[in-house]
Protein backbone atom coordinates (compact mmCIF):
# COMPACT_ATOMS: atom_id res chain seq x y z
CA UNK A 1 0.00 0.00 0.00
CA UNK A 2 2.84 2.30 0.30
CA UNK A 3 3.31 3.00 3.13
CA UNK A 4 6.65 3.68 4.84
CA UNK A 5 7.26 2.17 8.26
CA UNK A 6 10.68 2.39 8.59
CA UNK A 7 11.59 4.67 11.42
CA UNK A 8 12.70 8.16 10.04
CA UNK A 9 16.09 9.42 10.37
CA UNK A 10 16.72 12.61 12.06
CA UNK A 11 17.11 15.87 10.11
CA UNK A 12 20.24 17.77 11.08
CA UNK A 13 19.48 20.65 13.95
CA UNK A 14 16.47 18.15 14.79
CA UNK A 15 15.32 15.31 17.02
CA UNK A 16 13.85 11.95 16.28
CA UNK A 17 10.64 13.26 17.22
CA UNK A 18 10.55 16.40 15.84
CA UNK A 19 11.28 14.60 12.34
CA UNK A 20 8.61 11.82 13.26
CA UNK A 21 5.85 14.22 13.96
CA UNK A 22 6.38 16.72 10.80
CA UNK A 23 6.22 13.58 8.55
CA UNK A 24 3.42 12.19 10.61
CA UNK A 25 1.57 16.12 9.75
CA UNK A 26 3.01 15.36 6.49
CA UNK A 27 0.99 12.56 5.70
CA UNK A 28 -2.36 13.35 7.57
CA UNK A 29 -2.39 16.32 5.32
CA UNK A 30 -1.65 14.78 1.69
CA UNK A 31 -4.01 12.13 2.51
CA UNK A 32 -7.07 14.89 3.98
CA UNK A 33 -6.36 16.31 0.65
CA UNK A 34 -6.05 13.60 -1.45
CA UNK A 35 -9.81 12.64 0.28
CA UNK A 36 -11.40 15.98 -0.56
CA UNK A 37 -10.23 15.93 -4.38
CA UNK A 38 -7.87 18.57 -3.14
CA UNK A 39 -10.26 21.02 -2.03
CA UNK A 40 -8.06 22.73 0.81
CA UNK A 41 -11.52 23.88 2.64
CA UNK A 42 -12.88 20.06 3.31
CA UNK A 43 -9.15 18.57 3.73
CA UNK A 44 -9.34 21.27 6.66
CA UNK A 45 -12.38 20.44 8.13
CA UNK A 46 -11.21 16.93 8.08
CA UNK A 47 -8.19 17.99 9.91
CA UNK A 48 -9.92 20.04 12.38
CA UNK A 49 -8.19 23.16 11.43
CA UNK A 50 -8.80 26.35 9.62
CA UNK A 51 -8.60 26.82 6.07
CA UNK A 52 -5.81 29.76 6.56
CA UNK A 53 -4.34 26.99 9.10
CA UNK A 54 -4.20 24.53 6.23
CA UNK A 55 -2.85 26.67 3.32
CA UNK A 56 -0.06 27.92 6.38
CA UNK A 57 0.57 24.31 7.26
CA UNK A 58 0.96 23.38 3.58
CA UNK A 59 3.76 26.08 2.88
CA UNK A 60 5.29 24.74 5.55
CA UNK A 61 5.56 21.31 4.46
CA UNK A 62 6.30 22.23 1.47
CA UNK A 63 3.16 20.56 -0.31
CA UNK A 64 1.69 24.10 -1.94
Amino acid sequence: DGTDTSSPEPVEGRGLLDTALTELECRLVRDAMAAAGGNQSEAARQLGVSRVGLIKKLTRLGLR
